[in-house]
């Protein structure tokens, strides 16, 4: 029978998915894993998967290191026979292509091929270094005492931060600022990277515009207070905000659309696209056909996917395809802010704190000011200030949503 050697590539989940983190590797090399096996935790720009080995074999080694990025394809480890020889992996790894080398890139050559420096070093029991820590660490004579009893992988900037601190140099001597500030290196998470990358997109390529209103919140309040008074619960000012603008988009149709270069689409039902702050970041599930839905189906729904999206048991149907944004930073006492468009949508809704300011109809009461930012291309003022009108009516008689 001839020698098996499989290899395990970065996974492909989703038309959009670059790259993926290794979170954290659940086998270790030597380990003999079934199919169905847990050997592996991906992150993405959204979701963190358990990775199941989908076949039998012997993990033989681990390429990608915890908590760094590979492109979707990359080579991250390698299973084989036991009769395999380490230099027959060596081999092929050094020869190792994927499908596609475009998706790749140098992240096979970047890729340790095996941690021989850890071996070599002499480390306080239970830390754990990336090789190219242990690698400089070696070189330098760096002591790693100071990291005893520390959980966690030791990174290659903290070798570099304990060398400074020791006056090992691995290059140069440079002149010294007057006073050195202390950091620490915090890699983005993949959820982050994503955020980066589109919203910097975004602000290149979409021509926003921003337009204000303040909208009065008394009878939302009021219906609220009654609402918890009967219940003992009440749905969230979130919830109406979430319904009022299904309304808005609803009468002002042309609003609900996405631009796609040549043309636009214009869709039937409101799917809404809420912004659910996150400890890595944010993600926006989507309450669909918002339209038509009570406040309280609303609420139960969005209660539901915020409790999932902070237990990262959210889906991709969860999150994508959604026509039109809302991010409410109220609850952190922001008067009012501009939110960033997320094409292809081309409009979303920000919303501030609940505030006492004069009302229109006379007097002082509870008032929000809410932005909608639009692309240009899609959405002009007129069109912008017939939502804003739209919402203000919604808002301002709750009992109709």
């Amino acid at each position: 029978m001839p020698k098996q050697i499989q290899p395990f590539t970065m996974p492909k989940w989703g038309i959009e998915m670059e790259e993926g983190v290794v979170r954290e590797w659940l086998a270790k090399e030597g380990d003999a894993l079934k199919i169905g096996d847990l050997f592996v935790v991906i992150e993405t720009d959204k979701i963190t998967n358990d990775v199941e080995l989908e076949f039998n074999g012997v993990l033989r080694r681990r390429i990608g290191e915890e908590g760094s990025a590979y492109k979707v394809g990359a080579l991250i480890a390698v299973f084989a026979d036991q009769a395999v020889t380490d230099p027959e992996i060596d081999a092929f790894i050094a020869k190792f292509r994927p499908a596609d080398a475009s998706f790749l890139g140098d992240a096979v050559s970047k890729a340790p091929l095996a941690p021989a420096a850890s071996r070599e070093t002499v480390i306080p029991a239970g830390l754990s270094l990336s090789p190219k820590a242990s690698e400089l660490a070696a070189s330098l004579g760096v002591d790693l005492s100071a990291f005893a009893g520390q959980t966690g992988r030791i990174s290659l900037q903290d070798v570099e931060q304990a060398a400074k601190e020791q006056g090992l140099r691995a290059t140069p001597a440079r002149t010294a600022p007057p006073a050195e500030n202390p950091f620490k290196v915090v890699k983005l998470s993949a959820m982050r990277r994503t955020i980066a990358k589109r919203l910097t997109e975004s602000v290149q390529t979409v021509p926003h515009f921003s337009l204000r209103r303040r909208v009065s919140m008394e009878s939302i309040l009021a219906l609220r207070a009654r609402i918890r008074s009967a219940n003992g619960a009440a749905p969230s000012v979130n919830d109406f905000l979430i319904a009022a603008s299904a309304r808005a988009l609803k009468n002002t149709p042309e609003t609900n659309v996405h631009f796609m270069g040549d043309v636009i689409h214009q869709f039937a039902h409101a799917d809404i696209a809420v912004a659910v702050a996150l400890e890595g970041g944010l993600v926006t599930p989507i309450i669909r056909c918002a339209e038509s839905k009570s406040v309280d189906e609303i609420s139960r729904e969005m209660n539901d996917l915020v409790e999932r999206a902070r237990s990262e048991r959210l889906t991709q149907v969860d999150y994508r395809g959604g026509t039109f944004s809302l991010s409410n930073l109220g609850m952190f006492g922001i008067e009012s802010f501009d939110a960033v468009i997320n094409p292809p949508m081309a409009a979303i809704l920000a919303a501030g704190a609940v505030e006492r300011a004069p009302l229109e109809s006379g007097g002082f009461g509870s008032v929000m000011s809410v932005t909608l930012s639009c692309d240009h291309r899609a959405i002009d003022g007129a069109l912008g200030a017939r939502f804003l009108a739209a919402f203000k009516d919604a808002i301002e008689t709750p009992h109709l949503l």
